[in-house]
């Protein structure tokens, strides 16, 4: 009998390719959504759509939501596919039974998250156990952003400034003139005014790194790499994501997932984004997210990682490590059409669906991975719902991106709510690197 399985939610890229993956495997979920007309919900794979409230609006009424499903629907596994799964370590330090009943939730420590959650704890982290990455400042003021940002735009012509934490990209920038620099730190200014100087976390500067975008995903059973895959971005979308991939191969960062894993003593799903530059020294890693992200590809390549993530969840045996296979193109047709409004108009939109459908194009010899409506009719919906959005209206296309990512991200009322639970006399991103 296949396990019973509730995803936390089911409107980003993320939870739409986790569906994909369980249902071309022969399941079919549940997933959490606060609206039923979802990205994942269109899936002949998804069983039924719980509301429950948004995350980022009202995080306890979201955990009591998704905590009575699980007590009431009897869920074999509650699959964290995007930030939820900080929030449930968070709940799991807090209340080691939650949830209540036997759903298993594959998630690491809350201190094993807080060393990678956010942008300082990564840098101290991955120096910790001596992966590379840019040369990297922390900036607790205006005045430290301005220094650092000038050393970086002298000697290399521009730097990456990041928020200590963000989603979807948000909250980086890569700066490559003085005057955007001075527009950041005068923002840095206002934000740390007076007394909430001391309560700001430092924002993360750091050397920009010229090389091909790639990344990897993952996954760990009590600290042992199970499963890997690593891909190249072919094309930004929109938010620094991706509209076309191909998957790699990388010894290295095997390697290192290895020895981080084991470090971290990881469980669950583990992405790193890195840069791969010129020099022959391997990856420089350059973010992390602790979840699951866009299984489909690594799928397609050999690599069930959202299977093996239910099988992790259910104490089985993953079996050995498995290494997905390199040169399989894959598209993810909604942020094409979002990057084509934002670059070209209507025209663009419908010029690029029309590339989509025939796999023409910049899309020759690639498989969709986000809708694929061949097997999956229902998936069509929603992208046919984006392109005459945007055909209508094309400057729609920052909102859809923006809509999307407020359904589903913890925003500050989910941190917040995370230092509630784990106490607030304990700062993100402050805490040692050397877990065990």
């Amino acid at each position: 009998m296949q396990p019973k399985i509730l995803l936390c939610e089911g409107t980003s890229l993320s939870a739409r390719e986790a569906i994909n993956t369980l249902g071309l495997s022969g399941r079919v979920v549940d997933v959490c959504a606060p609206t039923r007309w979802c990205l994942g919900g269109f899936s002949k794979w998804v069983r039924r759509v719980h509301l429950t409230p948004a995350v980022g609006i009202d995080p306890l009424a979201y955990v009591l939501a998704v905590a009575k499903l699980c007590e009431t629907q009897r869920y074999d596994v509650l699959l964290p596919v995007h930030e939820q799964a900080y929030l449930f370590a968070a709940l799991r330090e807090s209340q080691p039974s939650w949830p209540t009943g036997s759903t298993a939730v594959p998630v690491a420590s809350f201190r094993a998250f807080e060393a990678l959650q956010t942008k300082g704890a990564l840098a101290r982290t991955l120096a910790a156990v001596g992966l590379r990455q840019p040369v990297t400042f922390l900036a607790r003021s205006a005045q430290e952003l301005l220094e650092h940002g000038q050393a970086f735009l002298r000697a290399h012509g521009g730097c990456i400034v990041k928020a200590p934490s963000g989603t979807a990209s948000a909250g980086m920038h890569r700066v490559r003139g003085q005057q955007q620099l001075e527009g950041l730190c005068l923002a840095r200014a206002q934000e740390t005014d007076g007394a909430a100087a001391i309560q700001a976390e430092p924002l993360v500067v750091q050397q920009l790194v010229e090389g091909p975008l790639e990344r990897l995903q993952a996954v760990f059973a009590k600290g042992r790499l199970v499963a890997i895959h690593c891909y190249r971005q072919l094309l930004e979308g929109p938010g620094g994501g991706d509209v076309l991939k191909e998957s790699v191969r990388r010894p290295a960062a095997v390697d290192h997932m290895q020895t981080l894993g084991s470090h971290l003593n990881w469980h669950g799903a583990l992405s790193f984004d890195y840069i791969l530059p010129s020099d022959t020294l391997g990856p420089v890693y350059i973010d992390a997210n602790p979840r699951l992200v866009e299984p489909m590809n690594a799928f397609l390549s050999g690599v069930d990682l959202t299977g093996t993530l239910v099988r992790v969840a259910l104490n089985e045996d993953p079996g050995a490590l498995v290494i997905g296979a390199e040169g399989v193109r894959t598209r993810l047709g909604i942020p094409g059409l979002i990057e084509r409004a934002n670059a070209s108009g209507r025209r663009g939109v419908l010029a690029d669906f029309w590339a989509q459908i025939r796999s023409a194009g910049r899309y020759i010899g690639t498989v969709e991975e986000l809708t694929p409506y061949r097997v999956d009719v229902l998936s069509a919906v929603p992208l046919l719902t984006v392109m005459m959005t945007l055909v209508a209206e094309p400057s729609a296309a920052p909102r859809i991106s923006r809509d999307t990512i407020d359904s589903y991200a913890l925003g500050g009322r989910g941190y917040d709510f995370i230092r509630s639970l784990v106490g607030t006399g304990r700062q993100r991103g402050d805490v040692d690197s050397g877990v065990p």
